[in-house]
């Protein structure tokens, strides 16, 4: 079994409290200000077999969508101490759960990308450098629920401009 590795730790919006002492923690967008990007309507019955059940011979568990997410583009943006803060939700109405696969993923040294459920009880990542691959191509486990979130965190001063794109987006169904 393959599994992407990552460094562990929180997602910067996770630690913005009331009492934070960084007057830029406290100015970080609520949740309700992400950006929603919707996929189109899945029935989750017609993927399954014609009488209602699972055929595990076939191993098929969601229904692919090539679907090109530029995740700084289509974010809301803050501004922190140390960098820039990208955030999106990806909602995929009624399903079990949310798997992507990143087409162009090449971020630098101290950037992070985080993946995780509404109420923050699954969280994935960091994904760091150590992550980037030649082909660019980088695939994360899949989130229960039906909306998730990706943040992305970039420094200031990196050596260069990360990409982060998004290019198949799986509704799981089961």
């Amino acid at each position: 079994m393959n599994a992407q590795i990552s460094q562990g730790g929180i997602p910067y919006s996770l630690l913005k409290n009331k009492h934070s002492t960084d007057e830029t923690m406290r100015k970080i967008a609520s949740k309700a200000d992400i950006p929603i990007i919707t996929m189109p309507s899945v029935d989750n019955n017609s993927l399954l077999s014609k009488d209602g059940s699972y055929d595990n011979e076939s191993y098929n568990f969601a229904k692919e969508f090539d679907f090109t997410i530029n995740i700084k583009e289509s974010s809301v943006v803050d501004s922190i101490s140390e960098g820039f803060l990208y955030r999106c939700a990806i909602e995929s109405p009624t399903a079990f759960s949310i798997h992507l696969v990143f087409s162009n993923f090449h971020i630098p040294i101290g950037a992070k990308l985080f993946l995780y459920d509404e109420s923050a009880e699954q969280i994935l990542g960091a994904f760091t450098s150590n992550n980037n691959k030649e082909s660019s191509i980088f695939a994360v486990a899949p989130i229960f629920g039906d909306r998730i979130i990706v943040e992305y965190f970039e420094p200031y001063y990196a050596e260069f401009e990360g990409a982060v794109e998004v290019g198949q987006v799986y509704h799981g169904f089961i």
